[in-house]
């Protein structure tokens, strides 16, 4: 059995080594072991609460963008947005889009949609389109979608890889399309 001051005098030479290695040995820390995170360099503006308005050359309201967070890149001329929603309207038509983030590039007058798209036509020919990632071109009322779509209406669910719609037109392109058409129930 050892007495106290002989436990003393091993734990502070204990001490004292543990001291001396720590003072060679180097641990990396942990805020050096994580990458480092990219501030952007360009952002100009940050928006909250954004009511985004674009009119044509009538002056008319062509869309109406909603968004509760907006930064602006200035190199790139573009905006991103957070759960955008957007009013689009055509003559006789007018469509409803929801995402969860989103991307106006400002000097192509595109608007990109991405993460749970969802397309709304509304009115007397109703229609529902579902995706993760869509194209807006506002100006030649074009939208494609590169990704697997849903689309759904009162009589027809179907299912593409991929489309292209000219929203003016109504004129569609689906690519590899599996659909089932429902006529409406007969009325007695």
């Amino acid at each position: 059995m050892m007495t106290r001051p002989r436990r003393f005098l091993v734990y502070g030479l204990l001490a004292i080594a543990a001291l001396v290695i720590g003072r060679f040995v180097q641990t990396p820390s942990p805020v050096l072991m994580q990458p480092p995170q990219e501030v952007p360099d360009n952002i100009d503006f940050y928006l909250a609460g954004v009511d985004y308005r674009a009119m044509d050359e009538q002056g008319r309201l062509r869309y109406r963008l909603r968004t509760p967070l907006l930064e602006h890149y200035r190199r790139e001329d573009v905006s991103r947005v957070q759960r955008p929603s957007m009013e689009y309207r055509l003559p006789r038509q007018r469509w409803r889009l929801e995402a969860r983030q989103g991307e106006l590039k400002h000097r192509e007058d595109r608007l990109l949609f991405e993460r749970e798209v969802t397309l709304r036509r509304e009115g007397g020919r109703p229609m529902q389109l579902r995706t993760e990632r869509l194209d807006l071109y506002s100006d030649a009322r074009l939208a494609t979608l590169p990704r697997p779509l849903l689309l759904e209406t009162p009589t027809l669910r179907l299912e593409a890889d991929s489309a292209r719609l000219q929203l003016d037109s109504g004129r569609y392109r689906f690519d590899r399309v599996r659909a089932v058409h429902q006529p409406p129930e007969a009325e007695t």
